[in-house]
């Protein structure tokens, strides 16, 4: 399990991919982001478990399985 402070981002791949850009630059995929969470420049603060069993077409970093979240203001 991790925790991650960052801001969400929409990829423009394919049909559009949500990612958590954490605060030291690294860039993870949310896997079945939830619609709360669903918010281009949003800062929240994410926990959940790196999912390496899962492979994407965006490929743009490891998938994150959100197990909570918190919306920072």
């Amino acid at each position: 399990m991790i925790t991650v402070t960052g801001l969400v981002e929409k990829k423009d791949i394919g049909m559009g991919v949500w990612a958590l850009v954490s605060e030291d630059g690294q860039t993870y995929e949310l896997l079945s982001c939830p619609k709360d969470l669903r918010q281009a420049g949003l800062k929240v603060t994410v926990s959940g478990a790196i999912d390496d069993q899962v492979m994407t077409a965006a490929a743009i970093g490891p998938v994150l399985a959100i197990s909570s979240f918190e919306k920072l203001s």
